[in-house]
């Protein structure tokens, strides 16, 4: 008997935090260097440090031939407040997308967690609702009931949300998990209006594979728009087009480093950009 969505996101979202705990108890085979510990600034070697901590390409590059060797400086990962905005409308419902939802949102849930982090949670459905800091499980709990509550829904705009962002995620990161179909202009609308509050953020975006690339094939059906429930007469490959050129659009508006695309497939979006994007969110890089 095949799992229901329900089912499906829980399952996602218990390997999501099983995968991070790999990477907190140094299992993964993937050494990321930095959980637990904020980098502070590079210096020279000096007799007695470890070597493991020498900067080499670093010291490629500022010891300009001399033979000097330059190693990194941290100091304990300091506890933060970020906020999470939960895109759960319709188009969240589409293939995989809330699976993969599931597993990042619980990933990072469990990273910030094991670091002593403070996260407020807003969700994009039919409303927008805003709850305050708590304990960073509780976006995971947010996603779940989404699943079992019927799936995503609602058809209100990134930018909608964009209120209830400035209210409580000014001057600190803020991780937003989403997708493509959102007005283009949404996207670095938020984004300048965190950056100029001094705060940090990321788009998660939650791809499938017919976003990715042109379908080449011109047979013609009918297509539903999720979130308006809309049909129209299209030839895939002219939606594809659409698609894609929308895609694009969004790319060229919203800062580079601020997306992070995450394949929603069948099988487990990668680890190592979901930890060193969210790293680095957290530190303000």
């Amino acid at each position: 008997m095949s799992e229901g969505p329900c089912k499906r996101a829980r399952r996602f979202a218990l390997i999501g935090r099983a995968r991070a705990e790999s990477f907190l108890i140094g299992e993964h085979p993937v050494s990321v260097k930095g959980l637990g510990l904020e980098y502070a600034d590079l210096r020279e070697y000096r007799s007695g440090d470890d070597y493991r901590r020498i900067d080499w390409r670093a010291s490629a590059r500022i010891g300009l031939g001399l033979e000097k060797l330059f190693v990194r400086e941290y100091r304990e990962e300091r506890k933060v407040r970020l906020a999470y905005l939960l895109d759960l409308t319709a188009s969240m419902g589409f293939k995989r997308k809330l699976e993969a939802l599931a597993f990042t949102v619980a990933f990072h849930a469990r990273i910030s967690e094991a670091l002593g982090d403070e996260v407020a949670v807003l969700t994009l459905s039919d409303k927008v609702r805003v709850r305050g800091f708590s304990r960073p499980a509780a976006a995971v709990v947010e996603v779940l009931k989404a699943a079992c509550g019927g799936g995503a829904r609602g058809s209100l705009d990134l930018g909608d949300a964009l209120g209830g962002i400035t209210s409580i995620a000014r001057g600190i990161p803020l991780a937003v998990y989403t997708d493509y179909a959102n007005s283009a202009g949404s996207y670095p609308r938020i984004a300048k209006a965190i950056l100029a509050s001094g705060g940090n953020v990321k788009f998660y975006m939650f791809i499938t594979p017919g976003e990715r690339r042109l379908a080449r094939w011109r047979w013609r059906l009918p297509l539903a728009e999720p979130e308006l429930g809309s049909l129209l007469i299209q030839s895939i490959e002219g939606f594809s087009a659409e698609v894609r050129k929308h895609v694009a659009l969004v790319r060229s508006l919203t800062p580079r480093h601020s997306i992070v695309e995450v394949p929603a497939a069948s099988v487990e979006p990668p680890l190592t950009p979901l930890l060193v994007s969210y790293l680095a969110l957290r530190s303000g890089a």
